[in-house]
């Protein structure tokens, strides 16, 4: 594993012919989810160039992935927060109403 995983690094880690900042730890997550998930195993794990480049598409998978749910955390904390205001504003309303 370690022969890929440098071999994948040489090609998309820091310095790479095709640099995409992959780390380490991206490139053997990658490679764990290229050998185990059953949508690629249909094909054999050779640890050649197409096993790279899947393996580089894992990467950017999961960091699209990450990104998308940091987005929606994002999102939802904004909602909170409006949501709060509108239910404040709501009770200032009423007690505004109850003292007239």
């Amino acid at each position: 594993m370690k022969v890929f995983t440098d071999y994948v690094l040489s090609f998309y880690g820091q310095g790479g012919i095709y640099d995409i900042e992959a780390t380490r730890e991206e490139v053997e997550r990658a490679t764990h989810i290229r050998k185990t998930d059953p949508k690629y195993k249909a094909v054999p794990f050779d640890g050649d160039t197409v096993d790279r480049e899947w393996v580089r598409d894992i990467i950017i998978m999961n960091r699209e992935y990450k990104k998308s749910m940091i987005d929606i955390v994002r999102a939802r904390d904004q909602i909170s927060e409006g949501l709060a205001r509108v239910q404040k504003e709501i009770k200032d309303i009423k007690e505004l109403l109850r003292g007239e």
